[in-house]
Formats: C-alpha cells, sequence, structure tokens
C-alpha cells in the first residue's frame, strides 16, 4: 500500500454499476493499518488535506481465510476532560452519548485529580455532525454545543487500535502547542513567555517542557514527531502571549533560543471561533502549529558535492561565517512576507554578500505550500546551477548556500532536484543523501516529483 508514501499507493477504479471506488490486493499481513484518500494527481498539497481521518484496522478472522475485513464502520473516541467533580459524563445528540438524556450519558473514568476520560466507538455516519457537551455533577457545561470535528484529529496508534483524542477543559479552553524541530538525545524543547503556563519568562526551571507526540501527518506531507504542550486556560485567563521555544540541555546546563523575535497570540480564538454549525463551538480547543525554529547563531551543513543548507543569513557575523565556509553563492527561496515577518533588512545583506564576493540570487517559494514548490523549485534549482558554474568560472571552489527560513523544507528541496538535475540521482537518492548530511530536512516529496516529471530544461 506504499508504506504511507501516497506516491506508491494503490489506485482505485470506479464501478459504475455499484457506484464504488474499488481495488483488489492479494494479500494483506494482519493489523496493516491504511487510509483513504482521495486526490487531483497534479494537486500536492500537504497530505493531510487530502486523506481522511480514519486509520481503519484490516482483521484477518482465520488463517485459512483469504477473505480481508476491514472494520471501518465505527471510530475509537476519546472523550477527555478537565474537572474538579465528583462525577463527569459527556452528554450528546447520538446513542452512544444518550441522546440529550444525562442518566444515559457516557460516564468518564477518573484518571487524575482533574482528569476524566473514556474510549467509545463513535459509528462513521455519526462522526461530522454529533453534538455534545460535558456535565460535571449533574450540571451542564456553560455556552453552545461543541460540534464533532474529528476530521482534523489524527488517529494515533495504541497497541493493535487506533484512537482520535478530543480533549477540553470543562467550561474553559485547552491550549495545544506544537513544532517540529530534530534535535539531539540529550536536549529537550521548552517554551518560556508572558504566560504561567511558560513561566512568565522566569528562569529555565519554570520553563513549559515539551514532550514528543506520536508519530503524524506535517505540513510538507512527510511524517514526522512534534515536540507538543497542552495545558488548560479557564475563561478568565484569555490574554494576549508573547514567547518563544528554546532547545534545553539539562546536562551541559546550556539552552540554545531561537532568534526569531517573540512569536505572538494575539487571542486564544478557538475559545470562542464559531463552527458555522448552530453557533457552536470547535470543541473549545487551540492548537498552535508552529514550525521554523532558527537558532541564534548561524547553523548549516555542507551537503556534496558542492552545496551548504541551512536558516537564514541576518547579519554580518553570518555573512562572514559563511564566507569563512567557503560559500560562493547564496540562494535564498524565502518569500517578501518571510523576510519582513523576521525583519531582515535585505539591502544590507546584500551589500555584505558583495563585500566578501557572494554572488546571490533570490527566486520567492511560498511556505508550506506544495503546489507552489512544484511550479517554482525548478527555478531555485536553475539559479543554483548557475551560480556553480559562475565559480567555476571564476576558478573558484564552487560552494553555494541555499536557504529558506528554517532549512528545513524548501531549501532541502531545492537541493534534491538540482543533485537529480546535475548529478545523476533519482529523486530517492538525493533525499536520502540530504538527510544523510543534515537528518532535521522534511522536504515534500510529492511537489518533488512532480517538478522532475515536468522537466527542468
Amino acid at each position: 500500500m506504499g508504506d504511507s508514501d501516497m506516491s506508491c499507493a494503490i489506485k482505485m477504479k470506479f464501478d459504475e454499476s455499484s457506484n464504488e471506488w474499488v481495488t483488489q490486493i492479494d494479500s494483506v499481513p494482519a493489523n496493516t493499518q491504511y487510509r483513504y484518500f482521495a486526490a487531483d494527481p497534479n494537486h500536492v498539497e500537504s497530505s493531510a488535506r487530502h486523506m481522511t481521518s480514519y486509520w481503519y484496522l484490516v482483521r484477518v478472522p482465520d488463517a485459512s481465510q483469504k477473505e480481508v475485513v476491514s472494520d471501518d464502520c465505527t471510530q475509537l473516541i476519546r472523550f477527555q476532560v478537565y474537572k474538579g467533580a465528583q462525577d463527569v459524563r459527556v452528554c450528546g445528540s447520538i446513542k452512544e452519548l444518550g441522546h440529550w438524556k444525562a442518566d444515559q450519558a457516557l460516564r468518564l473514568d477518573k484518571k487524575g485529580d482533574t482528569k476524566w476520560e473514556a474510549v467509545v466507538p463513535i459509528p462513521s455516519e455519526s462522526l461530522f455532525d454529533f453534538q455534545y457537551k460535558y456535565v460535571a455533577d449533574g450540571v451542564f457545561e456553560d455556552g453552545g454545543n461543541r460540534i464533532s470535528d474529528v476530521s482534523d484529529v489524527e488517529p494515533q496508534p495504541e497497541g493493535n487500535r487506533c484512537v482520535s483524542n478530543l480533549q477540553a477543559v470543562f467550561n474553559g479552553l485547552l491550549v495545544r502547542f506544537l513544532i517540529f524541530h530534530p534535535i539531539g538525545v540529550n536536549e529537550r524543547m521548552v517554551i518560556t513567555g508572558g504566560h504561567p503556563a511558560f513561566g512568565n519568562w522566569n528562569p529555565v526551571n519554570q520553563w513549559c517542557r515539551m514532550g514528543l507526540g506520536n508519530e503524524r501527518t506535517l505540513l510538507t506531507g512527510v511524517r514526522g514527531r512534534c515536540w507538543e504542550a497542552t495545558f488548560p486556560a479557564p475563561p478568565e485567563d484569555y490574554r494576549e502571549v508573547e514567547y518563544r521555544y528554546v532547545i534545553l540541555n539539562e546536562e551541559q546546563n546550556q539552552a540554545v533560543w531561537e532568534s526569531e523575535p517573540n512569536r505572538r497570540i494575539s487571542f486564544f480564538p478557538g475559545a470562542v471561533s464559531q463552527s458555522g454549525k448552530n453557533g457552536g463551538f470547535r470543541r473549545r480547543e487551540f492548537t498552535q502549529f508552529d514550525g521554523n525554529f532558527v537558532a541564534k547563531e548561524l547553523l548549516f551543513d555542507f551537503i556534496p558535492p558542492c552545496l551548504f543548507i541551512g536558516p537564514y543569513p541576518q547579519c554580518k557575523d553570518d555573512v562572514e561565517r559563511m564566507k569563512a565556509a567557503g560559500v560562493t553563492g547564496v540562494v535564498n527561496v524565502q518569500t517578501q512576507k518571510d523576510i519582513m515577518q523576521r525583519m531582515v533588512n535585505m539591502d544590507l545583506m546584500r551589500g555584505l554578500y558583495h563585500e566578501q564576493g557572494i554572488e546571490f540570487r533570490h527566486v520567492p517559494i511560498e511556505d508550506f505550500n506544495g503546489q507552489d514548490l512544484a511550479e517554482r523549485v525548478k527555478f531555485a534549482a536553475k539559479a543554483t546551477h548557475e551560480l556553480v558554474e559562475l565559480a567555476k568560472s571564476r576558478g573558484q571552489e564552487p560552494r553555494v548556500y541555499i536557504h529558506c527560513t528554517a532549512g528545513m523544507g524548501r531549501a532541502p528541496a531545492t537541493a534534491c532536484v538540482y543533485l537529480v538535475w546535475k548529478h545523476g540521482h533519482d529523486l530517492d537518492s538525493a533525499r536520502a543523501h540530504v538527510k544523510k548530511h543534515r537528518p532535521i530536512v522534511a522536504p515534500n516529496y510529492n511537489a518533488m516529483k512532480l517538478a522532475l516529471q515536468r522537466g527542468l530544461d
């Protein structure tokens, strides 16, 4: 089934007689997980947007039986809520939640001082339209009904099953922060900022420590594990918050701060955002998915035979570090929006490159946009080749520094396409080669594949 690679997925055929999409597979191992997805083959946005939100578990009832049975009629949902109470239930519009009768509502089990949860199978036909509320000691929570919204809650594997987790705070908001950035074995991502959950900018022992979550589909379409932190926020605690991510190594008593200006949430919008269905709330949960951690010190990697990949340079020290490493040219694939958000003075940077004899090319590609990457990465690869040849013509050893914002998505995609085009790699070997030398990369495979199919010459 492609081992989670959409480019290798099994294609289905439409049977007009039954009005169904069908395919046949000779054999499937027991406990195989799979997804259906529907996508225009020329459309390469993040795969998570095309796939359904369900993992199905394939079961073979008997070893001698060839027929594969798929239990795709229900999805396991974990209702989890934080509330100090003696009895907590979830009551809603479907049979599994009591048809709005509190005495027949789903009773939750107490898992901590204020944490309650229960797992229940919900029929697939009910997943997207049921409404519900939590009930504590016989009292329904305030506000409009919560609306089922499992389409953006990716089921997570638990043993031989997958469960979608619907977390909540009674009469409040559950706030979740996620960031994808691979780091060292003894390192941990933390958040510091102007909120009690982040330590109010206080010393390291009060920072919010994050944990690695389960593997999920990232915005670039690849699978990876994000650093996650979740905390409950009661209504009186909603505020504007500034914060930053920090990589913490407690063994070496060392912290690496990101160089970005403070990140900011103007308001926790999940608390009040309407779902569009009868004025209900979207689970009163807010997830902030951040990206592009860029350390204050410019850290980049050499990709043989002639490339560097890294984050965006922003000062004289960065350019001098690049020159010392032998950089002869720079290809910047950031958009103007990226540059403005990070307050980079591009006139200054062009002047610094010129002083050091470093050639500069700018080929903007929108971040997390597979379609734009597929259309424009060839121009970035051509700019890379142009700078390589220019250095050779000057008798220099070519060293081209390709950067986006963090050096994780667009820049490595450019490097991969260039290596396929000019250095004899196929796409898989190019991606493996780049990842070997810069392990944090996560380029959009389908966008690169489409760009190469369209041709670069």
